[in-house]
């Protein structure tokens, strides 16, 4: 079973303070300032994280806020990480959450998913595979997302039903006609995707946390042919085993992202004190039962 066949999502949080042992030192030339130095390290560490899981997983999904929090060299860093990736044979989710009105939106998408004409030439994007997208502002800034994505062979995954606990403060809220907004979401995320001719899966994918599995066969039932990315598995609460329904459609149909419970696997009781080797472990796991789900 290789890294295609995975339905495993390696989530990508670098937190400057807890990096795998080496990355500090790997700071190269770039310790004259303290973003250089910490981008430095930062990169080196998502290198050796990806390099260490490839094989087990799909995807990675760079959380974009904590590289960006880093300056221009954070940037410079995720595009590398990003590039290293691919060279990998792994898909790029950009973890953006991204939402504003049209002009913006269409910034957004270039930035990340597209290339920026300009009088000077033409400018590439990061080059992700897809991007997350929040929809709250309204339909009209889901347009420029997808016509971009759709334009350089790319996909959105839009906020449904989040997984952090705060999402009952407003996605789970009742409408006038008995149902949850997220429900109505899930409606128009459904409305907005177009059916792949092979695969028979939407091009516009869903944000369902796995925190709140009760909800998954519903948001299935509304989007019978959508993409479900499905964060919030481990170190959130998530378990794997709870979330069978997201695969109706197929293997395909669920892709489940692990950050933390990956990455720091080697601080568990009783795993393996080599960080590379306990997240390799840790992700062959994840893989293994969600293959079981599908």
């Amino acid at each position: 079973m290789d890294a295609r066949q995975s339905q495993i999502v390696l989530g990508l949080d670098p937190d400057p303070q807890r990096l795998w042992p080496g990355g500090t030192a790997a700071t190269g030339g770039h310790t004259r300032t303290p973003s250089g130095a910490a981008a430095a390290a930062v990169e080196t560490h998502c290198r050796a994280v990806v390099d260490a899981v490839a094989d087990a997983v799909v995807a990675i999904k760079p959380q974009l806020a904590c590289f960006e929090r880093l300056g221009a060299p954070g940037r410079a860093a995720l595009g590398r990480v990003v590039d290293h990736a691919k060279a990998a044979g792994l898909l790029v989710l950009a973890d953006a959450k991204r939402g504003d009105i049209d002009v913006s939106a269409l910034a957004y998408a270039q930035s990340l998913l597209g290339s920026t004409p300009t009088p000077f030439g033409t400018v590439d994007g990061l080059g992700a595979d897809a991007m997350t997208a929040n929809p709250y502002m309204g339909v009209d800034t889901m347009a420029p997302l997808l016509q971009t994505a759709r334009t350089n062979g790319a996909g959105v995954f839009v906020l449904v039903r989040t997984s952090n606990p705060g999402a009952a403060d407003f996605e789970d809220l009742e409408l006038a006609d008995g149902r949850r907004l997220w429900e109505r979401v899930a409606g128009r995320v459904h409305e907005l995707g177009v059916a792949g001719p092979e695969s028979g899966l939407s091009d516009t994918g869903a944000v369902v946390g796995a925190t709140a599995p009760e909800h998954v066969a519903r948001l299935r039932e509304l989007m019978p042919t959508t993409p479900f990315l499905l964060p919030g598995v481990g170190a959130q609460g998530g378990r794997v085993q709870d979330l069978a329904p997201a695969f109706a459609p197929g293997r395909a149909g669920g892709l489940i992202t692990a950050s933390r419970s990956i990455v720091n696997a080697h601080t568990a009781a009783g795993a393996s004190p080599d960080p590379a080797g306990a997240a390799r472990v840790e992700a062959e796991r994840l893989r293994e039962t969600a293959w079981g789900l599908a």
